[in-house]
């Protein structure tokens, strides 16, 4: 569950940094869970007589993988979760812009991690220092610190 966490509010931060690029602010990226998808992941590839009453068990309360991908389908065609144009300048006028988060279909409240600044460029550093991203080249224009600009995300 941190992982989800975690990549929510990178990617609320990712947002944030490119609004503040002309050349860049017509992106738009939103977080979505699919919901729990069966997807194989607790096949052990052992025969034990556990994995017979587990396949069971999850496969009443998960969703398959064709639905579970309407959800990311709907995120990425959604007129409402598309770009804003007051604050991108593209768009259809229906879009509500980026870093949002989708809980399937429907957008939800994000964790306050997700709003709270000082969290979301911790996890920026973090992820940069674990992958290397400034050194190889994959945050240029993105890697300073924009917070002369006022956060979109905060309700003032």
């Amino acid at each position: 569950m941190n992982n989800k966490l975690w990549y929510q509010t990178w990617l609320t931060e990712l947002q944030f940094r490119l609004l503040q690029h002309d050349r860049l602010k017509h992106i738009t990226i939103n977080g979505v869970h699919p919901g729990y998808v069966y997807t194989d992941i607790w096949n052990l590839n052992k025969k034990s007589w556990v994995q017979i009453p587990l396949k069971f068990v999850i496969s009443l309360f998960a969703i398959g993988s064709q639905q579970g991908s309407l959800a990311i389908l709907h995120a990425a065609t959604s007129q409402d979760a598309g770009p804003d144009v007051s604050k991108q300048g593209i768009g259809s006028g229906k879009g509500k812009g980026g870093g949002r988060y989708f809980n399937r279909i429907w957008e939800a409240e994000p964790m306050p991690h997700c709003l709270d600044r000082d969290c979301r460029m911790r996890v920026w550093r973090k992820v940069d220092e674990e992958l290397g991203l400034e050194k190889k080249g994959l945050l240029k224009g993105l890697g300073e610190d924009p917070s002369a600009h006022p956060d979109p995300f905060i309700n003032a």
